[in-house]
């Protein structure tokens, strides 16, 4: 459970991270991989049946504005192929499709703010779909048809500089369907709608920079600090009286507290939890108050102003029972005491 939690966190930072927000226009372009499903094609001189496309490269040129909203207008055009093998599995025939789109979109980024930034958009345009196919006995076909297309996509940006930003792409295509006549015979046929999912790679370049901050003319007040009795917990690990860094990092707050104002004293109480023999207890309770009394004396408390007592088990901050291993009590609780 605490590494998920230590992992969710990480996410959390990683997308947080602080991006460079680009507003204005841009260009972009990309490469992938796409797959168009199994499509039908009818009345091919009695060969009617499907075809299976094989998965092949895609290519995309494109400009666009970015907005101060977190919206964007893109506007691209892009080259699918792909080979559709033989129509009905009647061999040695083959076919493939060439679909050119020009498609408009409109994008939305979840987190422009921010290094990573996923994001979502739809669009349409027009795109022309030609089908191509031929068997040994002469029947052939070479014929395109155009209309309007559309298209979802959904992607994540990654900040590389200040005006370039990596894309990861999913689209999803709906192109037109292709009318054709064979030849020879002229009869007529038809394919099913062209449609394709597809996987780019691209990169986007900002015209734009960002926004330099602006400065205030006069620098604000530093708020003076506020002197009160403070308290400090520092933890030990079990049977242990030496420091972990997470352990130094608090009494350095402490003597940092302690440099900041008119400290009058310093106590430190030692405990331990109840896991050892009492008497064993209260000298590691002792050993605890004295190191960190050491650690505070080195960043510059006077150590006149220290006092230090063991309180060994009979304070714990949980109660357990007798030989328990409790973390909360295995500590030495600093108070620093200011003038009133």
């Amino acid at each position: 459970m605490k590494n998920r939690i230590l992992a969710a966190a990480g996410l959390a930072v990683v997308l947080a991270a602080p991006g460079f927000a680009q507003e204005g226009p841009y260009i972009t372009g990309g490469v992938g991989y796409g797959w168009v499903p199994d499509t039908s094609v009818d009345r091919l001189v009695g060969l009617d049946g499907d075809v299976q496309a094989e998965g092949d490269w895609r290519f995309m040129l494109g400009a666009g504005y970015a907005f101060a909203n977190n919206f964007r207008v893109q506007f691209d055009v892009m080259d699918r192929y792909n080979d559709t093998g033989a129509v009905g599995n009647v061999s040695p025939g083959n076919s493939d499709f060439q679909n050119v789109a020009a498609m408009l979109s409109g994008i939305y980024d979840f987190n422009r703010a921010g290094r990573f930034s996923p994001y979502a958009g739809l669009g349409i345009g027009l795109s022309e779909t030609d089908f191509s196919a031929w068997y040994p006995d002469g029947q052939r076909v070479d014929q395109g048809d155009r209309g309007l297309s559309y298209q979802a996509l959904l992607g994540l940006g990654i900040d590389l500089s200040a005006n370039v930003t990596a894309d990861i792409e999913y689209r999803y295509f709906y192109g037109t369907d292709v009318s054709f006549t064979t030849t020879p015979g002229g009869i007529p046929g038809s394919t099913d709608n062209y449609t394709s999912h597809d996987v780019l790679f691209g990169l986007r370049y900002h015209f734009s920079r960002p926004p330099a901050p602006q400065l205030p003319d006069d620098p604000p007040e530093v708020p003076a600090v506020t002197c009160a009795d403070v308290p400090f917990v520092v933890y030990f690990e079990w049977d242990r009286a030496d420091l972990t860094s997470q352990a130094q990092e608090v009494i350095a707050r402490a003597a940092d507290q302690a440099s900041s104002c008119a400290v009058t004293r310093v106590e430190i109480e030692g405990h331990a939890d109840r896991s050892g023999a009492a008497t064993y207890n209260v000298r590691l309770s002792e050993r605890r108050a004295r190191v960190v009394r050491d650690e505070l004396i080195r960043l510059g408390v006077p150590a006149e102003l220290i006092s230090i007592e063991a309180r060994g088990e009979s304070e714990p901050a949980v109660a357990t029972p007798d030989g328990a291993r409790e973390p909360l009590n295995r500590r030495a609780e600093v108070v620093i005491r200011v003038e009133g």
